[in-house]
């Protein structure tokens, strides 16, 4: 079914916050923060905590379809979902105990999406090397959905 790009960001986000709620806290033993898009923030994240972020970027936004009766076009948009998660480098098995909240995230969008108008696919985890704060770990999912207009 056609979905529009702001019901397709909140989807996606909707479905982050469901599995963060459900598994983070077991995990980590404390609910860690999510600095969410469009949300600032004046301080700095805690760097001795587990904390992330999501971001998407559309790839590719076309025309699929020729009109309709009604004169609608159907449009195809393939994005990309980044959660990138840092894990803190002065807690005992934090680089463990962050690749298991990144598969939690990792495996929400192995499911459909809730509305059933968001596919997903390739979803991975990237772990990217240490800085001295963290051990920053990215789940990157690609996305695809359609709109009329």
């Amino acid at each position: 079914m056609p979905i529009q790009y702001t019901a397709a960001i909140d989807e996606l986000l909707g479905m982050i916050k469901t599995a963060w709620d459900a598994g983070a806290l077991s995990i980590a033993g404390y609910e860690p923060e999510i600095r969410w898009p469009g949300n600032p923030i004046g301080t700095k994240p805690d760097m001795t905590k587990y904390w992330g972020r999501p971001s998407t970027q559309i790839v590719l936004d076309g025309q699929s379809s020729l009109a309709n009766d009604q004169g609608l076009r159907r449009y195809q948009a393939q994005g990309l979902l980044y959660f990138q998660l840092f894990c803190p480098r002065n807690v005992a098995d934090s680089l463990e105990n962050g690749r298991l909240l990144a598969e939690v995230i990792r495996t929400a969008f192995r499911e459909g999406s809730p509305s059933g108008d968001l596919w997903f696919r390739n979803q991975k985890i990237v772990e990217l090397p240490e800085t001295d704060e963290s051990y920053p770990i990215n789940v990157v999912v690609e996305f695809l959905y359609d709109t009329l207009q």
